[in-house]
């Protein structure tokens, strides 16, 4: 059986200062990107929730101008709407197109004055018989 010897040259059991740097260093980038990707995911959850939010704003809008059962007056216009305890602005734009009894529709919704959601469709006169 032969001791290892304890002198200049030996080493003990442990690491070393340089190892442990080494590997507190790769823990600390290790956890930089996973703060960067947890921080992109939230920015992705409140987008969807957003865009979720001002959609319901937009087709509310939509299908109170379809339930009139008469063409929207032209121009611009602007509504707004709370969802969620949220605040958005509804802009609606209505111009006419080579039908006359069709109207093109431009909704746009924004919270805090940025955009969120844009739609466009057309609304025709219901003939009822």
């Amino acid at each position: 059986m032969s001791a290892r010897p304890r002198g200049r040259g030996a080493r003990a059991g442990g690491f070393t200062l340089v190892e442990m740097l080494v590997a507190l260093a790769v823990m600390a980038i290790a956890l930089i990107a996973s703060h960067k990707a947890g921080a992109s995911l939230i920015r992705g959850a409140a987008w969807q929730n957003d865009l979720l939010l001002g959609r319901l704003c937009a087709e509310n809008v939509l299908i109170e101008l379809r339930l009139r059962r008469e063409l929207p007056g032209l121009g611009r216009s602007e509504r707004r709407c709370e969802q969620a305890g949220l605040q958005y602005v509804v802009q609606l734009g209505v111009r006419t197109t080579a039908r006359a009894d069709t109207r093109h529709i431009d909704v746009q919704v924004l919270r805090e004055g940025l955009p969120v959601l844009r739609l466009s469709t057309a609304q025709a006169r219901l003939q009822v018989r």
